[in-house]
């Protein structure tokens, strides 16, 4: 926290001087104190040595039982009021590099849906600290805001900023026009369209009967991977979809669903509600889901193999402590059905995570990849 460190070798390097620009990002969670610390010292030593302070404003985190739009502007207030303090300390230039706002303006071009992928894409396993997105993100927010006297109206051009690992050029583009926007030298950006009425492609793609090939619950029917099920043991779900109704047959139950779409020109995204999960990839005959699970076009040539599961993000996936599947694989540290079951990494939605089961071939329980004939229409 900003108050713990007006001691120590963080507070004799803010006395000693020679810097232009003094940056200060105060713990997210823990910021009523540094209201003292910004008064009684990193202001009036960064007066004294005549230097601009750069305020780092963090970001709300997108978890159960919080409002991240409070989140957000909990810490805007704070920070502004680091900043008035600073002025009327005599701080010649203060500067706000309101990053945790362009995380909340990202999450309001994406409907708002703490879910989207679209929005999750910025946080790291943990759904707090950033992704490499994230820190891109934040990246363009603290280029514009603490250089703005150097940038003409309309920012700079990003076509000559290279794009980071996984990102698009989209992405690209919205990330410099919010943080031209914060930094007040664009208009708000535009808020991308409204889902259509029309389906999109990914939408029509789930169109009609769908199956799986499920388990049943008794006693005799759980096997360790890669036994052979007995004969009784499996049962269809049929699923039918029709615009956005979903309905879902099994075991003689009838549950009604629904598809959420939201189609943004350039991707779409289509979640299954309410099991909150989002279609990550098609084919003509196939549907996988961002949890692993696989939904067979009913009638046709491909088969539905008892809990069906292709593995989802194994390239990039990471368990909390930073283990990727290679730890998973036969032979390996984890290699057993307990670390399997528990580990877990990617983000399938605000409630959910991503097990190691369905991400690693290793666990012996999803499958390799599903390949597509078209090109992705969703990135997970």
């Amino acid at each position: 926290t900003l108050s713990m460190s007006i001691a120590g070798p963080p507070a004799e390097m803010v006395k000693s001087g020679g810097y232009d620009l003094l940056v200060l990002q105060d713990q997210s969670d823990l910021m009523i104190s540094g209201t003292s610390a910004v008064h009684d010292f990193f202001a009036p030593e960064a007066a004294r040595h005549k230097a601009t302070v750069g305020f780092y404003e963090t970001w709300a985190k997108p978890v159960t039982g919080s409002n991240f739009t409070t989140g957000t502007l909990w810490r805007k207030a704070v920070y502004e009021k680091y900043a008035e303090i600073s002025r009327d300390a005599g701080v010649p230039r203060v500067l706000i590099a309101r990053v945790g706002e362009a995380f909340s303006k990202v999450l309001e071009l994406y409907s708002g849906d703490t879910d989207e992928p679209a929005f999750n894409a910025l946080y790291d396993i943990d759904r707090e600290h950033p992704s490499l997105l994230g820190i891109n993100l934040a990246a363009w927010v603290m280029v514009l805001a603490f250089n703005s006297d150097r940038f003409q109206a309309g920012g700079c051009d990003s076509s000559r900023v290279p794009l980071v690992p996984g990102q698009t050029e989209q992405q690209k583009r919205t990330f410099a026009s919010i943080a031209c926007w914060l930094s007040d030298l664009c208009p708000d950006p535009a808020r991308a369209p409204l889902p259509s009425q029309q389906l999109c492609k990914t939408a029509r793609a789930l169109q009609g009967r769908w199956v799986q090939n499920k388990t049943s619950a008794e006693a005799h029917c759980a096997t360790a991977a890669g036994q052979k099920l007995p004969a009784d043991c499996t049962h269809l779900v049929e699923w039918e979809v029709s615009d956005t109704s979903v309905t879902r047959r099994a075991e003689g139950k009838v549950e009604s669903h629904n598809l959420r779409i939201r189609d943004y020109g350039w991707f779409c995204s289509v979640k299954l509600t309410p099991e909150l999960v989002y279609v990550s990839k098609t084919t003509a005959n196939k549907i996988l889901f961002n949890d692993c699970q696989v939904w067979t076009r009913s009638g046709s040539e491909a088969v539905a193999k008892p809990n069906e599961c292709m593995c989802i993000q194994t390239s990039s996936w990471k368990d909390g402590e930073g283990n990727t599947c290679d730890v998973y694989e036969s032979g390996q540290p984890k290699h057993d059905p307990t670390s399997c079951n528990w580990g877990s990494g990617g983000i399938v939605s605000q409630s959910k995570r991503l097990r190691a089961w369905q991400a690693c071939p290793g666990c012996q329980r999803c499958q390799g990849m599903l390949h597509k004939s078209a090109p992705p229409q969703l990135l997970v």
